[in-house]
């Protein structure tokens, strides 16, 4: 009855002052228009609301000089303003009228389509695309673009930070995708970028018996064997298709019914990429998982070397001192190439060190193939100082910073002596010698052969010679590399930028902290990496410290890290560019001590359109050798000579508290905070033992389990100890 008396209600608002949405889209941009219908999304997609009558569909967006404007789904609203073209789409901003009619009415139809027939005839309005299938079925949705299928055709589907589906499985089979059809582009005129915003997993109809829940999982591997595992929503068959390319060709089959699936390779080779796909059949349904790439352990020695281009403080080492090469990275490079016998492979963003380009035209002459990938956007000075016969491929039309990778592939087929240096330094003066970085380098020949995987994609060939015709970056990539490796006993994940979700694997890692996380980098600008930090730091004896350098670059997170009680420090003031960015979760623990580097910025730029490489080191050894650098990095930023001789100056606010207080403490030593939460008879009710920093420090606490009442909050370094009163409730 409702959508009856809406439609009535439509044609009447053609009158006068009211125009349907079909004509209001005709009209120049900049002209005032006044429009009638229903909200189709809420808060899921940000501040704007997609507003749809019997016609067709206008998004509104409260920008500057706008009122107040807040409806829901479902609610029946005019609305009055400026025609704006925002990066293609058409849009009512600002708004300069606002009227609430009713609430509650259903969807208006949607339109049913093919991915080609997506364009200004759909553009605002309710879709729906029959028999969609995603190109990475089986993973988890991060706040990206992902690819889908339908009718042979394309389409593109893009879910904004802190989206519902984020954390979801990607449905492996065919469903029928409900969404609202947008634009977002860059070319003008606006020809492109059209793409589907769903509003939650309603919108994600399943339409087979049995749906694939996970990605296949890689466990328990060795030089000749592995486990896969994946999961079904029902009971069905466990089969699995395997090779050395993505064509496959082995079959294994099992018809023993189960939702939990684990298929055992054995007689594998060493340092060896396969290929998988499982699926499951139930009665007339099969589902698929994506074909996905593992890999075997490698006899290599599994080497790692750790190196900074600066300071570290080697009283926090335990065992292996950090390694600091400050104005020599470059000869160790240098070093590296020196040895190669057969192949170097370079992905570098910028460059121009004449020693580095001097040792790769050496080994040239010694007769090493040199193959060189690099950002097109860039200065890149020191190309010209390479021989005229090594072959050059430049990423070019890139939207932001591009290729923007930092590594090098040394003879990938040789067990002992293929290397993998990454890390975040590019080969430039300031990154080289003064801004604050670092380099993983590490021997091992199934990594090596997974960067090769990754290089050729974006070369275009297996050969000597690139093919730019079949080069693929950036949004092209897919997600074909393994992802799991052990070396020399120690767990090692890779993940390539934009094609393998690399900021869903850190929010995950974040997620996993048991104790303590610290970070360092350039830039934080990912909201779902940001509220995975806050999240971390709100759970009870969790500690997390940071340093970001860029605090004020548009879209920072910085101040709402600072607002939300996580102990995060600037870098301004101090000379020379914090240029990192890696993470180092529960070092020094029995809690899967681990570091996360390489050249992803935390931003979205990394995410979804710059070519980036990521490296989830799990050993302790090396997370404290990352956390010797951070321990000299946090006392620079926090200016020692500054603080008091009191040990403390402890404040526990706000006082009274709630569900969450914060505590913040000027400490003048690196030693571990011992923190009691006791009532007023004297019992212990919270324990915990935080890692310390010299400087100011803070730390937000879960009070939720707390009962209203008076407690005593004490802290303990070394020796010395402070307190203070505070109140839960009022």
């Amino acid at each position: 009855m409702k959508k009856t008396i809406l439609s009535c209600a439509f044609a009447a608002l053609t009158i006068g002052a009211f125009a349907q949405i079909d004509v209001a889209r005709g009209m120049p941009i900049g002209t005032s228009v006044t429009i009638s219908g229903v909200v189709t999304n809420g808060d899921e997609l940000g501040g704007i609301r997609y507003i749809q009558d019997a016609t067709a569909g206008l998004p509104a967006y409260p920008g500057t000089g706008s009122v107040p404007f807040d409806p829901v789904r479902g609610d029946s609203i005019s609305v009055t303003g400026l025609l704006k073209n925002y990066n293609g789409l058409l849009e009512i901003d600002p708004i300069t009228n606002y009227t609430l009619h009713g609430s509650g009415y259903a969807d208006p139809a949607t339109t049913v389509v093919t991915p080609a027939q997506l364009g200004e005839a759909t553009e605002g309005s309710l879709i729906q695309v029959n028999a969609a299938t995603f190109v990475n079925g089986g993973s988890t949705f991060t706040s990206a673009t992902w690819d889908f299928t339908s009718n042979g055709e394309t389409g593109t589907l893009y879910l904004s930070s802190g989206h519902p589906l984020i954390g979801s499985t990607i449905p492996s089979g065919p469903i029928n995708l409900i969404a609202i059809s947008s634009q977002f582009t860059f070319i003008t005129p606006p020809t492109d970028g059209y793409q589907v915003l769903p509003r939650d997993a309603n919108d994600l109809i399943l339409t087979s018996a049995i749906n694939v829940t996970s990605l296949m999982t890689q466990s328990n591997i060795t030089t000749t064997s592995f486990d896969l595992d994946w999961a079904t929503d029902n009971d069905g068959s466990t089969n699995l298709n395997y090779g050395l390319t993505p064509v496959l060709g082995t079959l294994i089959t099992n018809a023993n019914s189960s939702s939990s699936h684990t298929v055992i390779l054995t007689s594998l080779d060493p340092a060896t990429i396969y290929y998988a796909q499982g699926f499951s059949v139930l009665g007339s349904d099969t589902a698929f998982t994506t074909i996905q790439a593992f890999c075997t352990e490698s006899n290599s020695t599994g080497d790692i070397q750790v190196y900074f281009n600066n300071s570290v403080d080697n009283s926090v080492s335990s065992g292996v001192d950090a390694i600091e090469l400050p104005g020599t990275v470059n000869d160790t490079v240098k070093a590296y190439f020196d040895r190669a016998q057969f192949t170097i492979d370079v992905a570098v963003y910028n460059a121009s060190d004449a020693t580095i380009m001097q040792a790769l035209n050496d080994a040239l002459g010694r007769g090493v193939q040199i193959r060189y990938i690099t950002e097109g956007a860039n200065a890149n000075t020191g190309l010209s100082d390479l021989d005229a016969s090594i072959p050059i491929l430049e990423r070019q039309n890139s939207m932001s910073s591009g290729m923007h990778n930092k590594f090098i592939i040394i003879d990938a087929e040789l067990e002992d002596e293929s290397i993998v240096i990454s890390g975040s330094t590019n080969w430039t003066f300031n990154n080289l010698f003064q801004d604050f970085n670092n380099m993983v380098i590490i021997q091992d020949q199934s990594l090596a052969r997974a960067y090769e995987v990754e290089f050729e994609e974006m070369w275009g060939s297996n050969g000597a010679q690139p093919n730019s015709g079949n080069s693929k970056f950036g949004p092209d990539k897919s997600n074909n590399t393994p992802h799991e490796f052990l070396i020399n006993g120690d767990r090692v994940e890779l993940y390539f930028s934009p094609s393998d979700g690399t900021t869903s694997a850190i929010g995950t890692s974040i997620g996993s902290t048991n104790e303590e996380m610290n970070f360092a980098l350039l830039v934080l600008t990912n909201n779902d990496l940001s509220a995975a930090i806050i999240a971390a730091n709100n759970t009870f004896g969790v500690g997390v410290n940071g340093i970001i350098e860029q605090e004020n670059t548009s879209g920072s997170d910085f101040q709402d890290l600072l607002n939300a009680g996580v102990n995060v420090h600037s870098h301004q003031g101090v000379q020379h560019q914090l240029h990192h960015k890696y993470a180092i979760i529960d070092e020094g623990t029995t809690s899967d001590p681990m570091v996360i580097t390489g050249s992803h910025n935390w931003s979205a730029s990394a995410e979804n359109e710059n070519d980036e490489n990521t490296l989830f080191i799990h050993s302790d050894e090396v997370a404290n050798q990352f956390y010797q650098e951070f321990v000299r990095r946090m006392d620079e930023v926090t200016g020692i000579a500054e603080f008091s001789a009191d040990p403390f100056e402890m404040s526990v606010y706000p006082n009274p508290g709630a569900d969450h207080i914060s505590l913040q403490f000027d400490n003048p030593s690196n030693e571990e905070v011992a923190l009691s939460i006791i009532d007023l008879s004297g019992r212990v009710i919270q324990f915990s033992e935080l890692r310390g920093f010299r400087g100011v420090n803070r730390v937000e606490l879960n009070s939720s389990d707390l009962a209203n009442g008076m407690y005593q909050m004490i802290l303990r370094i070394g020796e010395v100890r402070d307190q203070e009163m505070f109140m839960i409730g009022q």
